[in-house]
């Protein structure tokens, strides 16, 4: 189960690091929402990154539906 949680949080890392520099950077309108889900799903140095890739994308997606 410690390797399956490992790989998961792995997976979302990478996942948010890419989605964050492709919509976020460079981008003031999404980056406090951006923010948000980092201190959403982080505490005491510790975070989420499947949660925080999921918020994310769903923040880029209703974004993109209102453009």
């Amino acid at each position: 189960m410690q390797a399956y949680c490992r790989e998961q949080q792995t997976e979302g890392f990478v996942s948010f690091v890419a989605l964050w520099n492709d919509r976020v950077v460079g981008n003031s309108d999404l980056f406090p929402a951006g923010a948000k889900c980092i201190l959403d799903w982080g505490e005491d140095g510790s975070f989420d990154y499947s949660m925080i890739h999921y918020c994310l994308d769903q923040q880029v997606e209703a974004y993109d539906s209102l453009r």
